[in-house]
């Protein structure tokens, strides 16, 4: 009969190779788990009103739009108010790269495509758009705040020049 301690070691030992598995197809061709620009937070309330919802855009040149809806939405829309055609200000190249890699650092990529406790009917709905490669990916997180999602969410305000 096996020894307990030999079935435990290469349990650890299979779950440790399947996470390096996990780790290299994430990872992907090159082993970069670069995210790509665009990338677009959205800030919604859940309540009767659309005023005061939030986004913020970065393009792929570093162009950096704001809108916050000041009117009342289209029924079933989230949104009144368009980004505007001037750009609220531009990243350097250097300021890219740091925003790519403090997104990629986050974790925000390994969280489920929607977080929500539930049992609440209003408060605030939160997303983070990303590109990998051609691949979108939309993190969404209702009444919650995965430490993952906060700090990728506070490296967003920050290049786009806002508080938290």
């Amino acid at each position: 009969m096996p020894d307990s301690r030999a079935i435990a070691a290469a349990a650890v030992g299979a779950a440790v190779a399947l996470i390096a598995v996990m780790v290299a197809v994430a990872r992907g061709p090159g082993g970069s788990l670069r995210v790509e620009l665009p990338i677009e937070y959205r800030v919604m309330n859940r309540m009767a009103t659309c005023r005061g919802n939030h986004r913020i855009r970065i393009e792929p040149d570093g162009a950096v739009y704001l809108a916050t809806n000041a009117s009342e939405c289209p029924a079933g829309k989230s949104w009144s108010t368009p980004f505007p055609p001037e750009a609220a200000r531009r990243l350097t190249e250097a300021e890219r790269a740091g925003l790519r890699r403090e997104i990629d650092r986050s974790g925000v990529l390994a969280l489920d495509p929607e977080t929500d406790p539930g049992g609440v009917a209003d408060g605030i709905v939160e997303e983070i758009e990303l590109m990998r490669g051609a691949d979108s990916r939309t993190v969404r997180v209702v009444n919650a705040s995965p430490a993952s999602f906060v700090r990728a969410r506070a490296a967003i305000l920050r290049v786009a020049g806002e508080s938290q």
